[in-house]
């Protein structure tokens, strides 16, 4: 009966580790780095729920060929509260040559190398509430080994706590105020 357990369970144990060794890889081998950013157009009825900001840190490099991909070198500073902040570095280069960690693809999108993330997704109870992104506002990008990034969330620098917060947990604040 042991043995019976022991052979249905072994592919079970096999498997929990096999997913959890990919999971921690996944995750030990990203860099998590904060941009700071500015809001622009607010709205677009077409594109929906989803509120459009700039990554201000963005170098101004003209391209020619649309949707090309370079990749750029970061360097990340701690500022005063203690977010690794991050600013990419010239010259741009083929991602598969740069051999810098952290690096960033950059994409060309109307003959500028950006970062390719301008806007948020933001829920339909809150779209009302903002008209567009307020000063003091980061993004926080995961940064994978080949230099893809992605959105984890907004933040906003909350002057009276002294810390960042989420873009909503911002909202939320504002309103409450806004009601006493």
């Amino acid at each position: 009966m042991k043995k019976h357990i022991l052979m249905l369970s072994s592919p079970i144990i096999i498997m929990f580790v096999y997913i959890s060794y990919h999971y921690y890889k996944f995750h030990q081998s990203n860099q998590f780095i904060y941009f700071p950013i500015s809001g622009y157009d607010p709205r677009s009825i077409i594109s929906g729920h989803y509120i459009h900001f700039k990554i201000q840190q963005n170098p101004t490099i003209n391209c020619n060929r649309e949707n090309e991909i370079l990749c750029g070198c970061i360097q990340h500073t701690i500022d005063k509260m203690n977010l690794s902040i991050g600013e990419i570095k010239l010259p741009l280069n083929e991602c598969t040559k740069m051999h810098c960690k952290p690096k960033i693809q950059l994409q060309c999108i109307n003959q500028e190398f950006i970062i390719p993330h301008t806007k948020f997704y933001l829920s339909e109870k809150f779209e009302t509430l903002i008209p567009t992104i307020p000063l003091n506002s980061y993004v926080l990008l995961k940064i994978d080994e080949e230099g893809k990034s992605y959105i984890e969330n907004l933040y906003v620098y909350d002057e009276i706590s002294q810390r960042l917060i989420t873009l909503e947990e911002y909202i939320v604040k504002k309103e409450y105020n806004k009601n006493q």
